[in-house]
């Protein structure tokens, strides 16, 4: 069975899950979204990159719900620094910035808003009823299936068949990291023939 959506994902594990035990599709939804809190920020891939153009408010931005890391920053059109909240000496070609819990807050102050470009690393969308699949269980769904199963057999205390679905998926995530190294891969690489 090709698994491409939440639907096929959940069909799966409860097809294994209900032959060991009685499971439900809610034992499995919970399964599922376990799973996804477990690989949330281990899994890294270059399809998590997002950019956003966002208006600063009163001098900042509230990050986006699915921010996880920032990569780059810059308000209008001019280089930005990380600075300390006490406040430091940028050069006047800089905004300066610092986060303050969900916001990043800009310095100086300006009495207009500022266009900020944010480049950032996005969490994987969760899977659900309404957000049927994303670019993790399209491109890499054994990550799904085996982070799952390694839960499933955690709850039923197996141990060695969840250490066989960890072993699987620590597998399923050295592939994701292949695929994301060659994916960020520029340019030509440099062949000597003699």
């Amino acid at each position: 069975m090709a698994l491409k959506t939440y639907s096929d994902l959940q069909a799966k594990i409860l097809t294994i899950a209900q032959a060991l035990k009685d499971f439900t599709e809610v034992d499995v939804k919970d399964f599922i979204a376990l799973a996804e809190t477990d690989f949330a920020f281990i899994v890294d891939h270059y399809l998590m990159d997002q950019t956003v153009t966002l208006n600063t408010t009163a001098d900042s931005i509230t990050l986006p719900d699915n921010f996880l890391e920032l990569r780059f920053v810059q308000a209008d059109a001019k280089e930005t620094v990380p600075v300390p909240i006490s406040g430091a000496t940028i050069c006047s070609d800089q905004v300066g910035y610092y986060q303050n819990g969900n916001q990043y807050v800009f310095v100086p102050s300006s009495t207009t808003s500022r266009s900020v470009v944010l480049n950032y690393t996005a969490s994987v969308a969760p899977l659900s009823d309404t957000n049927p699949t994303n670019w993790l269980l399209s491109k890499f769904p054994a990550v799904y299936q085996h982070a799952t199963l390694v839960r499933v057999y955690r709850y039923l205390q197996d141990s060695t068949a969840e250490a066989a679905e960890a072993k699987s998926l620590s597998d399923a995530l050295a592939v994701l990291a292949q695929h994301n190294k060659r994916g960020q891969k520029v340019g030509n690489p440099i062949n000597w023939r003699l």
